[in-house]
């Protein structure tokens, strides 16, 4: 799983919100959120669409797949969150170089 968690919990600290309000505005349970957080699981595609509502973000973005916002948002963040994300891309980036070479 792309670090889809990471993203999620990023999102929800820097705009202030606590697991509990994130829940309640999905209409579900706090412990079915932290899921989310930790990887457990995943949001449905409504949950998906109302968090990038929330965030004011893409889709793509929460789901760890649009690297523009996702870089965009780590330099935005600054050095101490941004890092985990920007490994993450680094990561990304390797292995799709590494898959070009293998071609």
């Amino acid at each position: 799983m792309t670090n889809i968690k990471l993203i999620l919990k990023t999102e929800r600290i820097n705009h202030g919100y606590k697991q509990i309000d994130i829940a309640k505005y999905l209409n579900i349970e706090q412990a079915a959120y932290s899921k989310y957080e930790t990887g457990r699981t995943i949001p449905t595609p409504e949950n998906f669409t109302k968090l990038a509502n929330l965030y004011d973000v893409p889709v793509d973005y929460l789901m760890g797949t649009d690297i523009a916002t996702i870089l965009r948002r780590s330099y935005d963040l600054g050095k101490s969150k941004g890092e985990i994300i920007g490994d993450n891309i680094k990561l990304k980036l390797q292995t799709k170089k590494e898959k070009e070479i293998e071609k």
